[in-house]
């Protein structure tokens, strides 16, 4: 995440922020600030960000500056969701049975899983 001290992290000028107009600056500010989100927090940024591209009118300097904070948003609330929903694997042991690394969790459709070993 951050390699800043608790105390000394950016904060984001957007926390309280209806209308989300911000200098360069602080937009800046803002992107940095996405990497100390959780999830819930990000997609309700998302979330407002959306509303705001679509329901108000914005200039187009103003629409790109959403639409950049909007995908940065997007790529973080991925990075919580990628690793829930990665294929099952299963363990394997090598022969004193300790762990060996995995392979992928065979599909109960196929064959080879309806047939005994």
């Amino acid at each position: 995440m951050s390699d800043l001290p608790q105390n000394e992290k950016k904060s984001d000028p957007l926390k309280n922020r209806a209308d989300m107009n911000v200098s360069e600056d602080e937009f800046r500010d803002a992107l940095d600030a996405i990497a100390d989100q959780d999830f819930s927090t990000s997609l309700n940024r998302l979330e407002k960000v959306i509303h705001t591209l679509t329901h108000e009118n914005n200039t187009l300097a103003r629409m790109q500056q959403l639409v950049r904070y909007g995908l940065s948003l997007q790529v973080h609330c991925e990075t919580f969701l990628l690793d829930r929903h990665s294929p099952p694997v299963v363990l394997t042991l090598d022969e004193q049975g300790n762990p060996s690394g995995n392979k992928p969790l065979p599909d109960p459709l196929s064959r080879s899983c309806m047939t005994p070993n």
